[in-house]
């Protein structure tokens, strides 16, 4: 059996288990994730989505299990097969209804925050102008969705294009796991913005950017949560 603990965020915890089963399958192997909950991933995978065929999830090393692959990185040999990755119902039907709203509609992913300066450092920051460079490109499609970690760059955003964006900022809530306050975005807003990312008619991610990473490779493998 293959054990992994990924780090990092959603993102991070995502590529690392999709790309590892890929590998425990081509050994004949199970794969057993310890999804630990943290600030930067605060929720469980099996609270949002199906389970996996060939994965079992736990929440914590309880077992005491040793030979752990920690990582925040997928494997270097396999790729993610993230046409695996099914949100629960009550989830699917809820981003579906937001797509359907949207109904012809294109996506910006713009990542700020603790982001801004690994980007800079690797010449693969994605500016504000360069999305609204995007948004005047695209302007055949009716309504734009931004997704992103940041209020002050969502309200950026609907000051110039408040006719085009039909919803708000995520709610900012607070959570408490392990005895820590923090203040964050919800799990389940960060899988809402991946899924209605991939779903938009033209997308633009921000540059060095896990997440948006993720985003295109899914558009890239035309994956379809309405099939």
């Amino acid at each position: 059996m293959i054990i992994i603990q990924p780090k990092g965020g959603l993102s991070n915890y995502l590529r690392v288990v999709f790309s590892y089963n890929e590998y425990a399958k081509s050994i004949n192997s199970k794969l057993l994730v310890i999804w630990k909950v943290t600030e930067s991933c605060n929720g469980y995978f099996l609270d949002y989505f199906e389970s996996v065929e060939n994965i079992e999830f736990i929440k914590f090393n309880n077992k005491n299990y040793d030979n752990i692959i920690t990582t925040g990185n997928g494997h270097e040999d396999f790729r993610s097969n993230f046409l695996l990755l099914k949100p629960l119902p009550y989830l699917k039907y809820k981003i579906l209804g937001m797509i359907s709203l949207l109904n012809n509609y294109i996506a910006v992913h713009i990542r700020r925050t603790d982001h801004v300066g690994l980007a800079l450092k690797f010449n693969k920051f994605t500016t504000d102008q360069d999305f609204i460079n995007f948004i005047k490109a695209n302007k055949k499609n009716n309504l734009l969705y931004v997704a992103t970690d940041n209020k002050k760059t969502y309200d950026f955003f609907y000051d110039k294009y408040k006719n085009k964006m039909i919803f708000k900022y995520h709610e900012i809530i607070k959570i408490n796991y392990y005895n820590k306050r923090a203040r964050h975005t919800s799990l389940e807003d960060s899988i809402i913005d991946i899924f209605v990312c991939v779903h938009a008619k033209e997308f633009l991610g921000s540059g060095y950017s896990s997440f948006s990473g993720i985003i295109n490779i899914m558009r890239n493998i035309k994956y379809n949560l309405k099939s």
